[in-house]
């Protein structure tokens, strides 16, 4: 009988997958499909699916299927990074087996979710990424996330890089409370600067008032 039938691949004529032959019944929804995630990226591999009778003694193969997988994405490398800016370079896949790509950044806190930041690409032999709107003296990591012809989606190692810090900005105009008892300002923009400490600086001004006596010669 047919629902006795047991299947099984040979994979590049070394390993089976699944390890133990199985019926119709015992795959994932009931249906002939194999999910194989032990290939490499960018090879070419041959598939044979094989089955058996396990009580009428037959078996049969199918015939070579050839699999070529596509070239994983590769890292993106750093060229310089700003305190509100990074200069990224990447290269693509030289199979041209992607449609689209795009980065994608994590800061380096806990539950930190990735994001896509505004972005400024230029393609040519290697593509450079300038990316914007990033908070200085900050750890980043950044990657690269492709879609293959396919409709599947890839995603690069990771590159760790840190923003450098700003030029601070300047503190408001100090003002006295309390009949000058108390003296409060704005504080000043770190820019990523991890300002610490004021110094407020005084100077005494001496106000010199001249008198000056005008005399005059009276009507003649």
């Amino acid at each position: 009988a047919s629902d006795k039938v047991r299947y099984q691949a040979l994979i590049n004529m070394l390993d089976f997958y699944p390890p133990t032959p199985l019926t119709k019944e015992d795959f994932p929804g009931h249906s002939l499909t194999l999910t194989i995630n032990s290939f490499r990226e960018g090879s070419s591999n041959s598939i044979v699916v094989l089955a058996f009778h396990p009580t009428e003694n037959w078996s049969s193969a199918s015939t070579p299927l050839r699999v070529i997988t596509f070239q994983a994405p590769l890292a993106p490398k750093l060229l310089s990074a700003g305190n509100t800016s990074v200069e990224l370079q990447w290269r693509a896949p030289s199979d041209n087996s992607t449609r689209a790509f795009w980065v994608e950044l994590r800061e380096h806190v806990k539950n930190s979710n990735w994001f896509q930041p505004q972005t400024d690409c230029k393609n040519g032999p290697v593509t450079i990424c300038k990316l914007f709107g990033i908070l200085p003296n900050r750890q980043y990591f950044a990657h690269i996330k492709v879609l293959y012809r396919t409709e599947a989606e890839g995603v690069s190692p990771s590159l760790p890089f840190r923003t450098t810090a700003g030029v601070p900005g300047k503190p408001g105009v100090p003002q006295v409370w309390h009949n000058g008892k108390k003296i409060v300002w704005q504080q000043a923009e770190d820019n990523g600067g991890n300002i610490t400490f004021y110094i407020l600086e005084s100077r005494q001004v001496r106000m010199k008032r001249v008198l000056e006596n005008e005399t005059g010669a009276g009507p003649r």
